[in-house]
């Protein structure tokens, strides 16, 4: 195999990678939405009454670590396209992650990449603010009752709390393409892989 068929089908295997991680994120999104349905629907229920609030949450369990998912599949696939960028597309004599990097580094362009991230944290916070406001709504219908009022509290300002840092690692994971380049360069050097130095390998050798 030439040097030029070995980067095709790297470019071609990596590009696939990042196919599958965006329909992993999709995925991941609609079952979001149907299990915090489901959920929700559930804990509306009579026999959840006296804790109807904090029942009301539950569907923050789905959602927070789907938001932590879809924030390691972006990273995963903006890191594979930063090393198609400056590793692989140059010697093919194409430029689709360059053109798409320089869209998203320009500030006077509504790039496709903010819209994405910014429809998913805004999906995704929408359902956590509603189970939360619906949690509120129900605690103060029923009969006051202090642990339930204290856990709710408590539960509440943590859920804020993943839902708004999550959203900013959704959003930054999206958008630090000169984190991955500069980790890249570190490690396969500006134009590709060099050869390590025999003196900084700390490999000991078999007997």
């Amino acid at each position: 195999m030439s040097d030029n068929d070995a980067k095709v089908a790297q470019y071609e295997s990596l590009r696939g990678e990042m196919l599958q991680n965006d329909r992993l994120v999709a995925q991941a999104g609609l079952l979001n939405f149907g299990a915090a349905a489901v959920i929700f629907g559930f804990g509306m229920g009579e026999q959840w009454e006296d804790f109807g609030a904090l029942i009301s949450l539950a569907p923050l369990i789905v959602i927070i670590p789907t938001q932590i998912f879809i924030a390691s599949q972006f990273e995963a696939s903006m890191r594979i396209a930063t090393y198609l960028r400056i590793h692989v597309e140059p010697g093919l004599g194409i430029s689709w992650e360059q053109d798409f990097d320089d869209l998203q580094r320009n500030k006077d362009e509504r790039s496709t990449g903010i819209q994405y991230t910014r429809s998913l944290t805004l999906s995704l916070g929408l359902v956590g603010g509603f189970c939360i406001v619906m949690g509120l709504v129900r605690m103060l219908a029923a009969e006051f009752s202090f642990p339930v009022f204290f856990s709710y509290t408590i539960a509440s300002i943590v859920a804020v709390f993943f839902l708004v840092k999550q959203s900013f690692e959704i959003h930054g994971a999206f958008h630090n393409s000169g984190k991955y380049e500069t980790e890249w360069k570190d490690i396969v050097g500006p134009t590709g892989r060099q050869p390590k130095d025999d003196a900084s390998s700390n490999c000991t050798p078999r007997a």
